[in-house]
């Protein structure tokens, strides 16, 4: 299986935020990110602790949304993109 790399990530959320990777770069805590990134990895004496897609997805999702930065910069950059952002719309 392949995994999202730092490098890739960072990508997203440039995409997503709307801000430039040397903001990202200076208000994230990119340790906290890699940490993230390698828990659907995790195994021990070969057994894979989140074997199926679904239970990697998860981990990883649960692992970077508690592990977000919580820097009055990053928070103040966010909010002053969230313009950009809409509610989706219903189907």
């Amino acid at each position: 299986m392949r995994y999202l790399s730092l490098a890739e990530a960072l990508v997203v959320a440039e995409v997503v935020t709307g801000l430039p990777a040397r903001t990202l770069v200076r208000t994230a805590s990119f340790d906290l990110l890699d940490s993230a990134l390698h828990a659907p990895q995790a195994q021990f004496g070969g057994t894979e602790f989140y074997p199926d897609l679904p239970t990697k997805a998860a981990v990883l999702v649960a692992r970077i949304t508690r592990n977000h930065t919580h820097s009055p910069t990053a928070t103040s950059d966010l909010a002053g993109n969230a313009s950009r952002f809409s509610a989706p719309e219903r189907v």
